[in-house]
């Protein structure tokens, strides 16, 4: 299969050369699912609501390459809308876009396999801004808030993928 999504380090230089600073923070989870059920995790759009509380998603429009939603975050209980577009830029890996208080953030998970049920998640967040002097000066913040939603997200998703790991270990597809 033969992707079409902009790569993630195109989009990188893309807005680099529009005057953007990034600060880029990664992190490595090993999963017991095959690498394909992180991948359909990450496109099941309809389980959001159902494992993640918080979540509330609008959305505008469902291709074969792409998924564009709004959601709300909550952040000292006022509701914010988020426009997010996510993407598959290549096989085993899935990107997502959006910005929030004039911050950019570039999101990339990549799946790797590494034996049956054995699968590495590689999560990356790109945090970008036109000001230098707000990017360091806030970026580490905005930095560990992206990491604390990405543990309860990582948390309540881990349950979903291990299940299908162990049916799968039980001899079911």
């Amino acid at each position: 299969m033969k992707y079409k999504g902009t790569p993630v380090n195109k989009l990188l230089k893309q807005f680099e050369n529009s005057g953007y600073t990034f600060l880029s923070k990664s992190y490595n989870v090993i999963h017991n699912c095959n690498v394909a059920d992180l991948d359909f995790n990450y496109k099941d759009v309809a389980h959001l609501t159902s494992f993640h509380p918080g979540f509330y998603c609008y959305f505008h429009s469902i291709s074969d390459k792409s998924l564009v939603d709004s959601r709300f975050i909550e952040i000292f209980k006022f509701k914010i809308p988020v426009t997010l577009s996510s993407w598959e830029p290549n096989e085993n890996e899935h990107a997502s876009l959006f910005n929030l208080f004039g911050f950019i953030i570039i999101t990339t998970a990549k799946f790797e396999y590494i034996e049956i049920n054995k699968s590495k998640l590689t999560t990356t967040y790109n945090l970008a801004h036109q000001n230098k002097l707000i990017l360091k000066t806030i970026g580490n913040f905005v930095h560990t808030l992206l990491k604390k939603n990405y543990l309860r997200l990582l948390n309540e998703d881990s349950v979903i993928r291990e299940r299908r790991g162990k049916l799968r270990t039980n001899g079911h597809e």
